[in-house]
């Protein structure tokens, strides 16, 4: 999906975190930060868009397409590798995304951590989606299969434009260079910009 970060040593520093705050919420904000900055979004702006999230729907609701079906304000939107429906690919993931996916959504065992993941589905929110939307993955990839994306581009009600990088892995990070100039042109074109 889409992006923002840097390293946390305590979820707890963050601002707009406090006792009332989903520990799902402060989980992913002290895992998901470094990962933001990392790939060029200023600290600052990850602090701006996540200061003020409290419910795990909130977090949700802040990146990428999931924020495209609710946020008016977004005038495009690239959605990398996400899966339409966790649920639908529980069974195939490695035992290690699963039980990262456990500790990180702070459930008690397996079975609970699998309806959390339930609920992280696209299905209600992709047609709500009407802003233009590039959607990228990889064919090869093995944790959030190609036909997720492929789902997505069929369920959106807006423009799509669905690039699926043949001989990508997860997030088609082995090619970068098939993609993220392309996504970065198309981002352009969206808001009048000079392609690079």
């Amino acid at each position: 999906m889409t992006t923002r970060s840097a390293p946390v040593s305590n979820s707890r520093d963050y601002p707009g975190n406090h006792d009332s705050m989903d520990p799902r919420v402060s989980s992913a904000i002290s895992h998901w930060a470094p990962r933001f900055v990392s790939n060029g979004v200023l600290l600052a702006d990850f602090e701006d868009v996540t200061k003020s999230l409290e419910r795990w729907e909130d977090w949700c609701a802040a990146w990428s397409a999931r924020a495209a079906a609710y946020e008016r304000r977004i005038k495009a939107c690239i959605a990398l590798s996400g899966p339409f429906e966790w649920d639908r690919i529980w069974d195939g993931l490695p035992e290690l995304t699963r039980e990262t996916f456990r500790v990180r959504s702070h459930s008690k065992d397996e079975t609970q951590a699998r309806a959390v993941a339930k609920t992280l589905t696209m299905k209600e929110a992709a047609p709500r989606i009407t802003c233009p939307i590039f959607i990228v993955t990889g064919r090869q990839d093995r944790l959030v299969p190609a036909s997720h994306a492929e789902q997505l581009a069929k369920a959106v009600s807006g423009p799509v434009e669905l690039m699926i990088v043949e001989d990508g892995g997860h997030n088609a990070n082995n090619r970068p260079y098939r993609y993220r100039s392309r996504s970065a042109d198309w981002l352009a074109g969206q808001f009048g910009l000079q392609k690079m």
